[in-house]
């Protein structure tokens, strides 16, 4: 799904279903030595849905 499909499915899910929400991307690249994996998330609502998870760094 888009990324721009995800809001509209927040904003008219009824008041109080949904506490917390964040999409998600996920992917494979190739560098010249190897394959990593791609991650991408909102890192804003995810404090709220792991709390546990901390993210330093810049």
């Amino acid at each position: 799904m888009a990324q721009s499909g995800f809001q509209p499915i927040l904003d008219n899910a009824p008041p109080g279903l949904i506490n917390a929400a964040s999409p998600y991307l996920y992917g494979m690249a190739r560098t010249e030595l190897e394959k990593v994996v791609l991650m991408g998330v909102w890192f804003d609502a995810l404090r709220q849905l792991s709390p546990y998870w901390q993210v330093t760094g810049d």
